[in-house]
């Protein structure tokens, strides 16, 4: 969205929120991309509207956009655990600052399936164990998206080994589709939840005004 458009956008979600109050219950959202260096700027965005929750996620290493298919071309002659070593250290910057209501697809490098080999498996868990321990230490959510399902990864955003270090960790997580067309809205979700309940998880974090709420997992409403 180019910034000039971001004022329309929460405008037309409040007059939203209020010609379906009663119907729908609408939040306003923002997905706050973390780019190193431009903290001051992501924290003047998040602070001039009045959001419901902000996601915190990478997608960015430098100029290189690792979650997007025309770019592919990025991995090409990179050691894979280098990537994913600066991609979850931006993960740990991301989550320090504060700036964020829950962090969304965490794993997101995985996307298209390039990465590190079987042999470096062990290296891969510790650098997501790393990234999780700075969820749990800004006592922020984070998001279990179901769109992963649908992409080159075929597996939710994050992975479950690392839901379940989640829950050890106590952070507290939310659902979510990532829907970029409304036909894509709610996809998965049923899967996430059966998901979340093989897991042990009970509640789901929901957020209005920027205050967190947790709710029963299986409320007909989440």
């Amino acid at each position: 969205m180019p910034m000039e458009e971001l004022p329309r956008y929460v405008e037309e979600c409040l007059m939203l929120k209020e010609r379906y109050k009663g119907q729908l219950d609408i939040r306003v959202g923002l997905e706050g991309d973390y780019i190193e260096g431009y903290e001051e700027q992501i924290e003047r965005i998040i602070t001039d509207y009045p959001w419901d929750y902000v996601i915190g996620s990478v997608h960015f290493l430098g100029e290189w956009d690792i979650t997007d298919h025309r770019q592919i071309h990025g991995w090409e002659g990179k050691d894979p655990l280098a990537v994913y070593t600066q991609y979850y250290d931006a993960v740990q910057k991301a989550a320090a600052t504060g700036l964020y209501d829950f962090m969304g697809h965490l794993d997101a490098i995985k996307r298209f399936k390039f990465g590190p080999g079987p042999e470096q498996e062990q290296e891969v868990i510790e650098l997501e164990k790393a990234a999780l321990a700075a969820v749990a230490r800004s006592g922020k959510a984070m998001e279990l998206n179901a769109s992963g399902l649908s992409k080159p990864c075929e597996e939710m955003f994050p992975s479950r080994r690392m839901l379940v270090e989640a829950v050890r960790l106590g952070i507290p997580l939310t659902l979510g589709s990532d829907a970029h067309q409304p036909g894509k809205l709610g996809e998965h979700l049923d899967q996430a939840r059966r998901l979340l309940t093989e897991i042990g998880v009970k509640e789901v974090a929901t957020f209005e005004k920027r205050k967190r709420t947790m709710v029963l997992l299986n409320d007909k409403e989440v």
